[in-house]
């Protein structure tokens, strides 16, 4: 048994990316004989559409996830596939699986999707005369804060590695066994 699905991904490639490494990069996706299967790279703007419909197995998800991993060197930026699980028409919220070269492109493309969701979901809330004007600079400041999280983590590793090293220097080296 498995379930209907719909997922769909648009993303400029690297130069030089054919059709055949496209392909190999998204077999796990492919060897589940999706009922209907869309791949094509427009040869002028280096551009790819891709998506897939139809039943599919349960284990369909683990399988995105190992496309999206395999897609990372192929993209020319960070950017994601959006997973319906469903009929996407009934409000099913999408999954996204998440592509980039780097685990700092990945999540260049989380913060750029949750900025979309904020934005949305900003004008929704503001719905008022003027409210929407404000949007831009809140994404701006949601953009800072994530890099500056993403900035803090990496000098909070830095500083581990480097502590780390200290104390394995300082030891004293093991006397004689007795």
């Amino acid at each position: 048994m498995g379930y209907y699905h719909s997922l769909s991904l648009a993303t400029k490639l690297r130069d030089g990316v054919t059709k055949e490494q496209v392909e190999q990069a998204l077999e796990p996706v492919l060897e589940n004989n999706p009922e209907e299967v869309y791949i094509e790279i427009d040869q002028a703007t280096n551009t790819l559409g891709f998506g897939t419909s139809g039943d599919v197995c349960n284990e369909f998800e683990k399988d995105v996830a190992a496309a999206a991993s395999k897609m990372g060197s192929l993209v020319a930026g960070p950017c994601h596939m959006t997973l319906y699980n469903g009929d996407a028409n009934f409000g099913e919220e999408p999954s996204y699986f998440y592509i980039g070269d780097s685990p700092e492109a990945i999540q260049k493309a989380q913060i750029e999707r949750l900025s979309e969701s904020v934005i949305g979901l900003a004008r929704e809330i503001l719905d008022v005369p003027g409210g929407a004007e404000a949007l831009p600079e809140l994404v701006t400041r949601i953009r800072l804060a994530a890099d500056q999280k993403a900035v803090a983590t990496r000098n909070a590793e830095a500083v581990n590695r480097e502590t780390d090293k200290k104390r394995a220097a300082a030891k004293p080296a093991p006397g004689p066994a007795l």
